[in-house]
């Protein structure tokens, strides 16, 4: 399939919560959906000011209401990247984000399993750098996995991912152990599940200026052909197990597209075989998102599963209370 060359925005199509066969028609078409309202105003608004909070307990002098505080960014945080933090978040509000029977639908729909689990990802903040370009973010366009992995035929690159998904120790009581919530995202292989769905919630009305989520409009159903044409071994050392980078030089990076507006409370899904990215700040406001992924239960063996609930239930706050669409999404039963 031949990408499409385009600098132009791409403003997606809304759909409602309840328009879930026209929602999967759209992802397997354009690789992509994005899901109106999924998030209130209010839980918007909380959740932007649990990110600020976040700031603020790593860097005292950090107001919300003062951008001049925002030039000290979080010693636990990736600034690059616009995280706040490099570990998976596990504060209430990111929680009771994470628990919303909206994403619990979706995801049973798209994923056609009744038994569909959450990641424990990250908060992302770009901060308001039209005075100080310096806060400005890398551009970036990548994958969130192996692509030559992952359409690899045979058993055997099978067996590899699954190995090493099975070899997540999720040890709560360690930072490696906790970063297994993050590198559970970025195995994958064609053979273990027909779809994996990365996403992010829009925290905050985004326009194309406040920087944000780009990608390749229908990559997914040309990445399987780009594997072939390009060797691994141009591009990487050693087996990217934690994603690919696309080089600037790459026909990817010609057919990318800022993907904007956004109004705040929206669900942005996408197939994990997109290629996709962000684009920095120019304005005067901030970008929020909160980050997430969607896989069946499936994908991880008992023993693999127990410790990840052992984990995550010691790692739940007390100020936050688990519903049953959590114990469901968070593989918490009774």
């Amino acid at each position: 399939m031949a990408l499409e060359t385009s600098s132009k925005c791409l403003q997606p199509q809304l759909f409602g919560v309840d328009q879930l066969d026209q929602i999967r028609d759209h992802l397997q078409r354009e690789g992509l959906v994005a899901v109106r309202d999924v998030l209130t105003a209010a839980q918007c608004e909380r959740t932007l000011e649990d990110m600020h909070t976040l700031w603020s307990e790593h860097c005292p002098t950090h107001r919300r209401d003062d951008v001049s505080s925002f030039a000290a960014w979080p010693p636990v945080g990736l600034t690059r990247y616009a995280l706040l933090q490099s570990e998976p978040v596990f504060r209430a509000q990111a929680l009771r984000n994470r628990q919303s029977p909206a994403l619990l639908a979706i995801g049973r729909a798209l994923l056609n399993c009744e038994q569909v689990l959450c990641s424990h990802d990250r908060y992302g903040l770009m901060r308001p750098a039209v005075d100080h370009p310096a806060w400005s973010t890398h551009p970036n366009l990548h994958l969130d996995l192996d692509p030559w992995l992952y359409f690899a035929a045979g058993a055997e690159s099978e067996r590899v991912v699954r190995e090493r998904l099975n070899s997540l120790n999720y040890d709560a009581a360690t930072v490696d152990g906790r970063r297994c919530f993050l590198r559970e995202n970025n195995l994958a292989h064609a053979a273990l599940q027909p779809l994996f769905l990365q996403g992010s919630f829009c925290l905050a009305d985004n326009r194309a200026e406040d920087g944000g989520f780009q990608c390749v409009p229908r990559s997914h159903l040309a990445l399987q052909q780009w594997t072939r044409t390009h060797r691994r071994e141009d591009y990487c050392e050693s087996d990217p197990q934690d994603g690919f980078s696309f080089p600037r030089e790459d026909a990817m990076w010609q057919a990318a597209r800022r993907v904007a507006p956004l109004p705040r409370g929206t669900l942005l899904l996408w197939d994990q075989r997109v290629a996709h990215g962000s684009l920095p700040n120019h304005s005067e406001r901030e970008r929020a998102a909160q980050f997430v992924r969607l896989f069946s239960a499936d994908l991880l063996s008992e023993s693999t599963r127990r410790r990840r609930r052992s984990a995550l239930a010691s790692l739940l706050p007390d100020d936050f209370e688990l519903s049953c669409v959590g114990r469901a999404l968070f593989d918490l039963p009774d």
